[in-house]
């Protein structure tokens, strides 16, 4: 990871498996896919208005590990970044180490994705963990 991929970690109290079922349930806290997210070689497109973004899923590791390749945008520095959560077993529940590698400062794209992230991750992927209840797009 290069220090300058955007990176946030959250804390929740909710099992790794809770946390990994939830960061599977893409429309859930995201927005609306197109495809399938669960399994290793699955693809999935999201769109944002005009904007489309298609992610194979690179790893898949039960409680640990998710990571989505980019392979095709409409957005080029996208294609071929790597969305990454770790998750990691902590004294009151889990821990989501997210970077979104590749996505780095400079690139037109950066400052957006920083406000997006922060928005899905910290508002919606935490409140689908802790609560049920997602707010996606």
């Amino acid at each position: 990871m290069a220090a300058q991929d955007i990176a946030t970690t959250l804390q929740v109290d909710k099992t790794p498996e809770a946390v990994f079922r939830a960061i599977n349930n893409v429309s859930e806290w995201w927005t609306a896919i197109e495809g399938q997210s669960q399994e290793v070689g699955d693809v999935f497109t999201v769109r944002f208005g005009k904007v489309f973004i298609t992610h194979k899923v690179a790893e898949s590791v039960p409680g640990k590990t998710v990571v989505w390749h980019v392979t095709d945008s409409n957005v080029s520095e996208w294609i071929d970044t790597r969305i990454r959560f770790v998750i990691s077993a902590e004294k009151n529940g889990a821990a989501i180490h997210f970077t979104h590698i590749g996505m780095v400062p400079g690139l037109p794209d950066y400052e957006d994705c920083v406000k997006g992230w922060n928005r899905f991750l910290h508002q919606s992927l935490s409140q689908l963990i802790t609560t049920g209840k997602g707010v996606p797009a």
